[in-house]
């Protein structure tokens, strides 16, 4: 205690040094912190623009398959609108089964109806529709991506 009051001008140097370090050290972590404020708000902005983006790619591809399976179905209806026709397999030859005497599940007595062949060429062009509508989906984002 005796030290202090001896060497009380020296306290107060080392005092107000400490003090002006730990302000400016104070006054440095609340810039770093606006400045970390200012980055954060930038990739906030960046991060909007770019689901934006993201999003426009997703709704046109969206939109154009739709309307890829729109048409597909209008075709399809326009092909129903006709008089159902079967269509009859060959006849098998000796050792192999008679083709038109089985009752297929899509079929009549004659053979298959056209309307289940229709209906199994629009599941694979649904397939086909969809294959192609991803594959555009994601080369329009890699595309995007690497601008």
């Amino acid at each position: 205690m005796t030290w202090l009051l001896t060497n009380w001008k020296l306290v107060a140097i080392l005092s107000t040094v400490a003090a002006s370090f730990v302000a400016g050290w104070h006054i440095r972590a609340i810039s770093d912190a606006a400045a970390f404020e200012v980055v954060l708000s930038n990739q906030r902005q960046a991060d909007i623009a770019e689901c934006s983006k993201d999003k426009h790619i997703t709704e046109e591809a969206s939109h154009d398959y739709e309307d890829k399976i729109a048409a597909l179905n209008d075709r399809l209806a326009s092909l129903r609108l006709h008089p159902t026709h079967c269509v009859v397999p060959t006849s098998g030859t000796s050792g192999r089964r008679n083709a038109t005497t089985a009752q297929p599940e899509h079929g009549g007595q004659d053979g298959v109806t056209d309307t289940a062949l229709y209906d199994f060429a629009a599941e694979a062009e649904t397939y086909r529709l969809r294959l192609k509508a991803c594959q555009q989906f994601v080369l329009d984002t890699w595309r995007e991506k690497r601008q």
